[in-house]
């Protein structure tokens, strides 16, 4: 049903927009509202990383459609479908987060205008957030998808892999672990969110029988077995706790890189196992 580039849409856009939230919370939350340069560094990573991934979440939505024809039928009308509300949200989205760039990199973030954007991507970001999730979850004719807890799985996941860009473009730029012990105790935190909501998800999908069912064992035992456990409960959990773990006994900074890369990598292995285990499933229609 869905291409490579449509689940690293999913990924890129849920990723951008977690990072988008992250940055904007860290700046409020120190900001001195009208000081000139008052943007963390951290913020500023985060709205720069932001920026980037949208972009790229843009061209993997355009590659998918194919062609210039869907494309323009896509942004005709946002109310069309949920596609075309998410293709409008991810074009809002991405224009105010390349404005707030670009007055990062002009030194304007002491304006009014500057907080105004802040502000309004953090309602946009949070749309596409929860866009990702219910643009699977509306499709009733796969029970796998067709439930409340993918989209709160998913909100979850775009905080946790936000949280982990940040922190790894900051060591990244950086160069050292400095500052960075609140945003990796908050992403050990969204970490956790995303495993119970994993779970949860996981489990209603199994007690829900038939096909949502079978979707489970394929994940569980069968043909994504390997990229299940592998991919997403060890890299994407496991790996990033050992991390923070061992950070705390030998204080190794890269630590925290790897941890955060793992968050990362853990949260593509994470569409590709929602989107690959799905399954049809059989729709009854009652003629009169």
């Amino acid at each position: 049903m869905f291409s490579d580039f449509a689940i690293w849409y999913l990924f890129l856009a849920g990723t951008a927009a977690g990072a988008f939230l992250w940055a904007a919370a860290i700046d409020i939350r120190g900001a001195h509202v009208l000081a000139r340069n008052s943007v963390p560094f951290r913020s500023r990573a985060g709205f720069h990383g932001c920026t980037v991934l949208l972009a790229f979440a843009a061209l993997m939505l355009f590659l998918d459609l194919g062609n210039s024809y869907d494309i323009l039928y896509l942004f005709e009308n946002p109310l069309r479908s949920v596609m075309s509300v998410g293709a409008w949200l991810l074009t809002l989205c991405l224009a105010v987060s390349v404005a707030v760039s670009v007055l990062l990199l002009l030194g304007r973030s002491a304006t009014v205008l500057f907080r105004v954007l802040e502000l309004a991507g953090l309602v946009l970001c949070a749309g596409v957030m929860t866009y990702t999730g219910v643009l699977l979850s509306s499709m009733v004719s796969i029970d796998f998808w067709n439930t409340s807890w993918l989209v709160l799985l998913f909100v979850a996941s775009a905080v946790s892999c936000g949280a982990a860009l940040v922190e790894a473009l900051s060591f990244v730029l950086v160069g050292s672990s400095r500052g960075l012990r609140d945003l990796a105790c908050a992403a050990g935190a969204s970490r956790a969110v995303e495993f119970a909501a994993l779970a949860v998800f996981l489990l209603s999908r199994w007690f829900a029988g038939g096909a949502a069912q079978s979707s489970c064992a394929t994940l569980f035992a069968g043909d994504l077995a390997g990229l299940f456990w592998g991919g997403l409960v060890l890299c994407g959990f496991a790996a990033p706790l050992a991390c923070d773990m061992a950070n705390r006994l030998v204080r190794v900074p890269v630590l925290r890189l790897a941890g955060a890369v793992s968050t990362l990598a853990g949260g593509v292995c994470l569409r590709y196992c929602v989107v690959l285990a799905a399954a049809y499933s059989a729709i009854t229609v009652n003629v009169t």
